[in-house]
């Protein structure tokens, strides 16, 4: 596919840029310097035959922008042609074209063909934690459910999301994945995340969430384990697992007092947890496969971290 160029701006596109007044992605505009994530989406495209395409960053940004605010395929490209900063934002001019939701679609199947989503992410932490400048002290690591966007009406209904699986969880059944996130402790940064189906344990995927720089690591008793503990031990790491009852014995007061005060710090990440849920639409997967799962997940989180970055910037 050919990349369509860029129309010169025109006067009535300068003014556009002017009194579109949303601060936030004004602010989002002064943050990221979207060139390394430019040349990582044109890799995914081969210019030199067929057609003439959008150019992808145009079209990463209107992904953005459907996470911010919630926006459907078709919903983005309305609020785009209606809306003058996210106009000015994504790039486009009020004489360009845009595009239509199957682009949108076959805009996310390139980035999980060509397998760049983790670069993307990373690209966009880099920048981040360059710009804070906070030290690693630690990391907060938890779990979360989401609902599969097809639930069958009982385990032994066939479902359409062939990667969702059953698991219970305060006695409820839940069908769909699991969203492991790995938070900075002072940012509130989502440094590090995978999806797995809903029945995955977190003691499996503790040690792939490590970022390796932090102090000290925090989590509840769902990953408390001797594997994770050795995992910790052999980084040197400060275990702030929390602990469980021993078997047959009643929990001492110095283990009780420990848990108070890694739960203080650990529930933390509740909010960033509600946040993507209630906020963002992850409360359940509008795709279904683990792959496209995934690539939904990425964009939501990197889109959350962004707009944490606001607030720490104007704070």
């Amino acid at each position: 596919m050919i990349k369509r160029e860029d129309n010169q701006m025109s006067i009535l596109d300068s003014w556009i840029d002017l009194t579109s007044r949303n601060e936030f992605l004004k602010t989002v505009e002064e943050i990221i310097d979207w060139k390394p994530l430019e040349q990582i989406l044109e890799a995914c495209y081969d210019h030199t035959d067929g057609r003439k395409g959008f150019p992808p960053l145009k079209l990463f940004k209107m992904s953005l922008l459907q996470r911010w605010y919630t926006l459907s395929d078709g919903d983005v490209l309305k609020e785009t042609k209606d809306r003058l900063s996210f106009m000015s934002f994504t790039g486009f001019g009020l004489n360009d074209s845009l595009p239509d939701d199957t682009t949108l679609v076959k805009f996310r199947n390139r980035l999980r063909e060509h397998q760049v989503e983790t670069q993307l992410f990373e690209s966009v932490m880099v920048q981040l934690e360059q710009r804070h400048m906070k030290i690693k002290k630690g990391t907060i690591i938890d779990a979360t459910l989401v609902a599969s966007k097809n639930t069958p009406p009982t385990k032994e209904k066939d479902s359409k999301d062939p990667d969702a699986r059953w698991t219970k969880k305060g006695g409820k059944p839940h069908f769909g994945y699991k969203v492991h996130i790995a938070e900075d402790r002072d940012t509130e940064l989502i440094r590090n995340f995978t999806l797995t189906p809903a029945n995955t344990h977190e003691c499996h995927v503790f040690e792939e969430l490590l970022m390796g720089d932090e102090k000290i690591v925090y989590a509840d008793k769902g990953y408390a384990s001797e594997e994770n503990n050795n995992v910790l031990a052999d980084r040197n790491i400060t275990n702030r697992i929390m602990r469980k009852k021993p078997r047959e014995h009643q929990m001492t007061f110095r283990i009780r007092t420990l848990n108070h005060r890694i739960s203080r710090i650990r529930s933390k990440i509740e909010r960033k947890n509600g946040e993507l849920k209630l906020w963002h639409g992850l409360k359940r997967m509008i795709y279904t496969g683990i792959d496209r799962c995934f690539t939904h997940v990425m964009m939501t989180i990197m889109a959350v971290n962004l707009k944490r970055s606001v607030k720490l910037v104007e704070a």
